[in-house]
Parts: structure tokens; sequence; C-alpha cells
């Protein structure tokens, strides 16, 4: 039998613990290993920050993935990788006739990367055709943090976009907290107008935003700090989280803005979820209840082990020690 004091620690544990949902695309990976040989893997944007952010969370938050997946054997591998990094798949559905996207990376020595996609056949793309309108119903009930991308916007077809928006709508009048990172892959998008307006409607109703200037930039949102700030000062965003890779990182909370310097990284392998991670180590660092230029520092440590390494994911036996440094640095 749990005595008094156990049972309050573990009321006090229930209460705490996040249910944090990520919606996105999961696709096959070839990163590139020595001899023009390629090592396979799994990836995708949403998908490596929820890696990252469950294996760094396991005692404050339940990361779940809102994606679809196929029938095939591809497919069933891939969701027991899910399972492997403990993600919840409550909300991973099946498609009866597609698969899933992938592809491959080149980089360069400078270990910056360029990609090549085969991602037309994905089922993530239909991944709100899939989910009832009970089912979603159940899925506001059960979040608390709601996370996206702007490639998370755009794998989906335009039909299922405006269920999307609905669905997303919802949770903002719930009270849930809607995170969005600015990821732009101008490719996916038929014209820069309709990205435009995606983004804006996004930010309009996320209230903590990764906004990377690369990727505003593109899309005449603003090409520096300042011009960034500017561009989404009318938008209700309660944490603004401007990304300029090594130029550094500006948060703006309300009427505070601070910079950040970022370390440069001297060892670069390969930049692929530079910014994935950096947004699991920045959501966690202020989930453990860091402050924004700790969590920037956190997040940005976390980011400089990732690109020391080829591929979006480190291997779980690699990353153990990592992570206890990092555990270190946060009880520090």
């Amino acid at each position: 039998m749990m005595s008094c004091d156990m049972i309050s620690v573990l009321a006090i544990y229930i209460i705490i613990m996040k249910k944090i949902v990520v919606f996105g695309e999961c696709m096959l990976e070839f990163a590139p290993m020595a001899s023009q040989q390629y090592q396979r893997g799994i990836a995708g944007d949403v998908y490596n920050t929820s890696v990252y952010l469950q294996r760094l969370a396991t005692e404050l938050a339940q990361v779940s993935l809102l994606t679809a997946l196929g029938r095939d054997a591809v497919s069933y591998n891939m969701l027991s990788q899910f399972q492997a990094e403990q993600l919840n798949t409550d909300y991973v559905y099946r498609h009866p006739a597609r698969t899933v996207g992938a592809y491959l990376i080149d980089v360069d020595s400078e270990g910056e990367r360029s990609f090549t996609y085969w991602r037309g056949q994905a089922a993530a793309r239909e991944t709100f055709a899939l989910v009832s309108d009970k089912q979603l119903s159940q899925l506001i009930e059960h979040t608390d943090i709601f996370y996206f991308s702007g490639i998370s916007i755009a794998i989906l077809a335009q039909s299922d976009r405006e269920r999307f928006w609905q669905f997303v709508e919802q949770l903002a009048a719930a009270g849930k907290q809607i995170v969005f990172d600015t990821n732009f892959r101008p490719q996916l998008w038929p014209d820069k107008v309709l990205a435009q307006q995606a983004f804006q409607r996004a930010l309009k109703l996320s209230t903590t935003v990764f906004a990377g200037v690369e990727d505003l930039e593109q899309l005449a949102m603003g090409e520096c700090f300042n011009s960034v700030a500017m561009s989404l000062k009318d938008y209700a965003i309660d944490e603004l989280v401007i990304k300029h890779g090594e130029h550094g990182v500006q948060v703006i909370e309300g009427e505070k803005s601070q910079f950040i310097a970022i370390e440069p990284v001297a060892n670069i392998v390969d930049t692929t979820s530079a910014g994935d991670s950096f947004n699991a180590g920045y959501l966690y660092a202020r989930l453990a209840g860091s402050s924004a230029s700790s969590s920037v520092n956190f997040a940005s440590l976390l980011a400089s082990h990732v690109i020391q390494h080829r591929g979006a994911i480190i291997a779980t036996e690699d990353f153990a020690p990592i992570q206890a440094s990092l555990n270190t640095l946060m009880q520090g």
C-alpha cells in the first residue's frame, strides 16, 4: 500500500505531464556514408523534433505522432521504430493504398546538405482524410501542446488543408498551446502567394513560433531579426523565437526582447535536423522551467551535437552520453 506522501508525489507527477501532439510526415532517409554508400533511416522535420523531445522529456511529457502510414512492410517497420522511440502511436492512421515518402541527402565539404525527394505517394498527405470528426474531438481533449511546421501544411492536399485549419482553430479556442515552426520548402508549394496565405493563417493561430529568418525571407516576411520582428508584431504570439543560424537567436515575449549569441561549431559533419533538434531542446528546457536565454543555450548545445553526426537522428546508444551531459547542464 502506498503512503500518503507517495500518493501526493504521484498526483503531482500526473498533473504536470504534458500531452504533446506533433503533426507531419516521417520519411525514409538515405544519408551518405563513406565510398558513395547510403545508410537507411527514418526522419522528417517534425519527426526529428518529436524524437529528441521525447528522449529528453520522458518524465515531463508524452509525445504523440499525428500522421499516416501505409499497410506495407516499410510502413510497419517505420511504426515499430516510432514505438522504439517511446512515441505514442495512437494517432498514426493507416492508408489502404499509399505508403511512405523518401529522400536522399547529399552533403558538401562544409557540411551543408541538399535533398532529393520522392514523396508523392506518402500516406501522410491524406492524414486528415483518414481521421473522423469524433477522433479529432477526442484528440483536442487529450492535447496540451500541438506542434506543426510549414512542411506539415505544405504536404496536405488542398481539399484536406481546410479541415486541418478547422482542427487548429478548435485547439486554439480550447486554449491549447500551439507551436509553429516556419520550415519553408518552396518546391512543396504551387506558388508563393498560397504559401504566404497559409503561413499567415498559422501565425494567427499560434502561441509559440520558431521563426527562421531564411524561411521568412523567401516569403517576403523579413530578412533580419528586426524586420522579422516587425513583420510578425501584429500577430498574438506569446513567445517568438527568431532563429538566424550562426548569427544568433532573438526571443520576444510580449514587450520583452532579448538576443542570445550562438557559439559556432568547428566540426560540422551534417546540418540535417539542426533546427528540428534546436526546437526540441528549447521546448524541453521551457517545460523544465528554464528561462528563455537558458533554453536557447541548451537547445544550441543539443543542435551542436546533432550536426556533428551523420543523418537526422543520432543513434540511441550514441545519444546516451550526450543526454547525460545535457542533463548535467540542465541541473546546473
